[in-house]
C-alpha cells in the first residue's frame, strides 16, 4: 500500500542570543547592529492637523478596516499620552477611541488568516502595490524571495519586545543565524478533528491521548461501523509524532536537529512514528481515500483526521455540531505534552519607505496586551492563538462559545513546550520533505534521513 508522508522542518536558529542574559522579568532585548480589494483607513485629514506630519501606511491584514483603525488610533493614543491606563482593549470605549484625530493614515489590504503566501507578495510586486506591512504564510520564505527585510535594527530596543513576555521559540522560528525576518503575530495549533457522527459506544476521545488509546479508540470505530474509515490519511500526523516516542520531551519538528546534531541516531528515532502510523495502514485503521476513491474527509466517510485549528471555522461549517478536536498523543497522559504550532507571522516590506514606523506598529499589533484584547474584541479569531504571556490577551483569546476555548485552554498550558512548524508550501524545507514523502513506500523503500534533510 502506498504511504507517503506529510512533513514540515522546524526553521529556529540562533535567534537565543538576543535573550543572552535576559531575566523573566522586564528585560527589553539588548542592542544588535489571491489578490484582495483594498480600502483605505484615515484617522484625520491632513487639513484636521496641518502641521502635525501625516504618517502613512499600508498594512496588509485579514482584519476589517474599521478594527485596523481603532488600532491605529490606539497606538497613536499610547504613543502620545492620550491612553487612560484603567482603559483595556476589552473595556475601551469605542465611540470614544474612535473619536480620536490622528496624524496616522492606513490604507488596508485584505489577506487570509494564514497570511500572504508569494504568489499573492508578486502580484502586489509586479504591480507596484506592495504593502508596507503584511502578514506572511512564511517570513522566511518572503525574505529569500526579496520582498521583505531583516527587522533587527529597528526592533532592537523596541518597548513592545520584551524578553520576558514573548513567547521566545515564537521569535526564533522566524530568524536565521541570529536575523528577524518577520514578527510573530499569533499562532495556530496542529490538532486531530473528529466527526461525532461516528462515535464508538464508549464516547468520544478524550482530548488529551496517548498513541495507545487512540489506536484502540480507531479500533473500536473500525468494529463498529462498516465502511467507515476510522483515520484520513493518518500519514500526516507522522511528523507531529516525536516526542511522543521520546519520553514526552519536546524535540525538533520530525528530529531534524537531532539528525543534524548525529545523522546516525535519526533511523532509531524516527522508527516508532513511522511503525506506528504503518500498523494503523496495515491494520485498515487509516486510508488515504474512501471506497469511490474520494477524500473521505470531504465524503463524510472519515471519523478523524489531522489539521490546524486554523480550520476549525471551515470545518464547522462543513461538519455543523459534529466536529471535537484531539491533541496531537503524548507518551504520557499524565504529562504536560507537548504543542505543535504554526506560526504567523508580520514582515515589513524592502519597498517600505518608513521601516522603522512600520517594525513599531507590527510590534504593537502582536505585543501590545491591549491591541491584541482589541483584535480578539472585534475579530472572529477562532483557532489562533497569542504569542505572548499576558494573562489578559489569554482570557480574551480563550473565551467564546463552541469546541476552540477548552482546547485553547489546554494549549494556553504548554506554549512553553512548543514546537513550531513551517505549514506553506513556500517554504523549501517543507516542500522538500512533503516531495520526498508523497513518494515514500513504506513496503517497497527503506526510510531515508538524507532525502528528507537534505
Amino acid at each position: 500500500m502506498r504511504k507517503s508522508f506529510a512533513l514540515t522542518i522546524l526553521v529556529a536558529f540562533a535567534f537565543s542570543m538576543l535573550f543572552a542574559g535576559c531575566t523573566r522579568q522586564s528585560d527589553s532585548f539588548p542592542s544588535l547592529p489571491e489578490e484582495y480589494e483594498t480600502s483605505q483607513t484615515v484617522s484625520s485629514s491632513e487639513e484636521a492637523l496641518p502641521n502635525s506630519g501625516i504618517r502613512s501606511l499600508t498594512v496588509a491584514l485579514p482584519y476589517s478596516s474599521d478594527t485596523v483603525d481603532l488600532l491605529a488610533k490606539m497606538y497613536y493614543a499610547k504613543e502620545t499620552g492620550l491612553w487612560n491606563d484603567a482603559d483595556t482593549g476589552l473595556s475601551v470605549d469605542l465611540d470614544q477611541l474612535d473619536s480620536i484625530s490622528t496624524n496616522i493614515v492606513i490604507n488596508t489590504v485584505g489577506v487570509p488568516f494564514e497570511g500572504a503566501d508569494l504568489a499573492s507578495l508578486r502580484s502586489w510586486d509586479s504591480s507596484d502595490n506592495m504593502p508596507d506591512v503584511f502578514l506572511s504564510s512564511d517570513s522566511i520564505s518572503a525574505y529569500e524571495s526579496g520582498y521583505s527585510i531583516s527587522l533587527n535594527e529597528y526592533v532592537y530596543d523596541s518597548s513592545y519586545l520584551d524578553a520576558s513576555a514573548i513567547l521566545s521559540d515564537a521569535l526564533s522560528y522566524c530568524s536565521v543565524g541570529g536575523m528577524l525576518y518577520g514578527l510573530p503575530h499569533y499562532s495556530s495549533a496542529v490538532l486531530i478533528f473528529g466527526n461525532s457522527d461516528y462515535l464508538p459506544d464508549t464516547g468520544r476521545l478524550a482530548s488529551k491521548c496517548s498513541p495507545n488509546e487512540l489506536r484502540d479508540y480507531l479500533s473500536l470505530i473500525s468494529e463498529e461501523y462498516e465502511g467507515i474509515i476510522p483515520f484520513a490519511s493518518v500519514y500526516q500526523m507522522t511528523p507531529y509524532l516525536g516526542s511522543c516516542f521520546n519520553s514526552d520531551s519536546k524535540v525538533s519538528y520530525m528530529l531534524r536537529d537531532e539528525y543534524l546534531e548525529d545523522r546516525s541516531s535519526v533511523d532509531d528515532l524516527v522508527k516508532g512514528p513511522i511503525d506506528y502510523i504503518a500498523s494503523l495502514y496495515e491494520d485498515g485503521l487509516a486510508s488515504d481515500i474512501d471506497g469511490e476513491g474520494a477524500d473521505p474527509v470531504y465524503s463524510r466517510t472519515a471519523a478523524m483526521w489531522i489539521g490546524s485549528s486554523s480550520q476549525i471555522r471551515m470545518w464547522s461549517e462543513y461538519y455543523p455540531d459534529k466536529l471535537y478536536l484531539v491533541r496531537i498523543p503524548g507518551s504520557d497522559v499524565s504529562n504536560a505534552g507537548v504543542a505543535y504550532l504554526n506560526c504567523y507571522p508580520l514582515c515589513v516590506a524592502r519597498t517600505c519607505q518608513d521601516p522603522g514606523f512600520a517594525a513599531d506598529f507590527a510590534s504593537f499589533l502582536s505585543y501590545d496586551k491591549d491591541a491584541l484584547m482589541l483584535i480578539y474584541r472585534l475579530e472572529d479569531m477562532t483557532g489562533f492563538l497569542p504569542v505572548i504571556r499576558n494573562s489578559e490577551a489569554w482570557d480574551a483569546a480563550c473565551e467564546g462559545d463552541g469546541i476552540w476555548p477548552s482546547i485553547a485552554q489546554t494549549m494556553r498550558q504548554i506554549m512553553d513546550n512548543a514546537v513550531y512548524c513551517p505549514s506553506s508550501y513556500d517554504n523549501k524545507l517543507y516542500a522538500n520533505v512533503n516531495d520526498y514523502f508523497s513518494s515514500y513506500y513504506m513496503a517497497d523503500d527503506e526510510f531515508s534521513p538524507e532525502a528528507v534533510y537534505g
